[in-house]
């Protein structure tokens, strides 16, 4: 059995579908790095080892969040522009895709740690309710942000 599977059965609305998305952002240097950004577009038959990928990469930007829908005057906070969010339909799903971004964070060795990290890591867990009627209304119905280094081995 998957220990990653959470066998808890949820009641959920017929007229609604779900959907679970996930983005993995790094901050390095003061800069936020998307760590599940599209690398194929690197040149082919180019090195595209950990050191390529950074300096490859580009930094996105923080931007003020626009306001909100139901309540203009409210204060949404900021996000990171072009942070790509890939949807995910199961556990194991989303643990590969950790395990895809822990390979583009930025590492350096030392004396204690020969993989000791160099940033700090955002992952973001997003859930999406839409109308199965009208798929133009979806809300998000929760979104998580899990500061830190999250253990996906």
């Amino acid at each position: 059995m998957d220990t990653a599977v959470d066998s808890t059965v949820l009641k959920v609305d017929k007229n609604y579908t779900h959907s679970v998305w996930l983005s993995y952002a790094e901050v390095y240097n003061e800069r936020v790095y998307d760590l599940l950004a599209d690398t194929s577009s690197l040149k082919a038959g180019t090195k595209t080892g950990p050191s390529t990928l950074l300096l490859s990469r580009k930094a996105l930007a923080i931007k003020p969040s626009p306001p909100s829908d139901w309540d203009a005057s409210q204060n949404t906070g900021k996000y990171v522009a072009g942070l790509r969010q890939i949807r995910v339909h199961s556990a194991t799903q989303a643990k590969e895709i950790l395990k895809l971004g822990q390979l583009h964070r930025k590492v350096f060795g030392t004396l204690a740690n020969s993989q000791s990290s160099r940033s700090h890591a955002l992952v973001t867990i997003k859930l999406m309710r839409c109308h199965r009627g009208d798929y133009h209304v979806c809300c998000c119905v929760h979104q998580a942000l899990i500061p830190g280094l999250i253990p996906v081995a």
